[in-house]
């Protein structure tokens, strides 16, 4: 079985070619603003080397570190802000930043960005407490729920607004709806998995955590 770090030296070799020759094709004189999103428990954040992923904390800091490593590459400075995934989309979209990541690829979405990667896939389903079970079935039965905590202009979002869902709460990261969930403020969240880490360090208990279970129901198949 191959490990853990070997599986993403491997991912780091393949994605670092591609985007390096998909981004070299608009390389510019002046330095690039490159943005992420819902990073704050996975980084950290020097005077010397800027936004750094903390070593083994989860997807989002290795992806800090694959661009990082990307931008040196291109000769650009490693400069990456960490911003609420609304406003990097705006900034993208108004041309005040040249790159956002980790970004999921949706038809919506296809013609209003220049797309490189994917970096990884995932499948996205509704996760529930199994204090306070649904027991949904289908997305007719989510409908339903009182609430659906969703990342704020995020694709479970846009996605639920597009299937007419109007029972959705907005929050500013990922690890703040798992905690409402716990909580039994919001009945689901969809997401690709767990941010155990993250609400570990949140102060939440492991037995908490495990409260959160997943539903057979999945919203989406996605792309980064």
């Amino acid at each position: 079985m191959v490990s853990c770090m070997s599986r993403r030296s491997a991912v780091l070799f393949i994605v670092l070619n591609l985007l390096t020759a998909a981004w070299s094709s608009i390389a510019m004189a002046r330095e690039w603003k490159v943005l992420t999103h819902s990073a704050e428990t996975q980084t950290i954040y020097t005077q010397d080397s800027g936004l750094r992923g903390i070593e083994g904390a989860g997807r989002r800091a290795f992806y800090v570190e694959l661009v990082r490593r990307l931008l040196e590459e291109l000769n650009q400075p490693a400069n990456i802000s960490n911003v609420p995934l609304k406003r990097g989309l705006l900034m993208l979209q108004d041309g005040q930043a040249e790159a956002l990541f980790n970004l999921v690829r949706t038809p919506e979405r296809e013609t209003q960005f220049k797309w490189v990667g994917p970096i990884d896939g995932g499948i996205n389903r509704f996760h529930q407490s199994s204090r306070r079970p649904t027991g949904i079935a289908s997305l007719a039965d989510a409908r339903r729920v009182g609430g659906i905590c969703v990342l704020n202009g995020g694709v479970h979002d846009s996605t639920l607004v597009d299937l007419g869902f109007t029972n959705l709460v907005r929050a500013n990261s990922y690890t703040i709806c798992f905690a409402m969930l716990i909580y039994g403020r919001v009945d689901l969240t969809p997401a690709t998995r767990i941010r155990g880490r993250e609400l570990l360090e949140e102060g939440f208990t492991q037995t908490e955590i495990e409260t959160i279970v997943p539903t057979p129901v999945i919203l989406l198949e996605s792309q980064g």
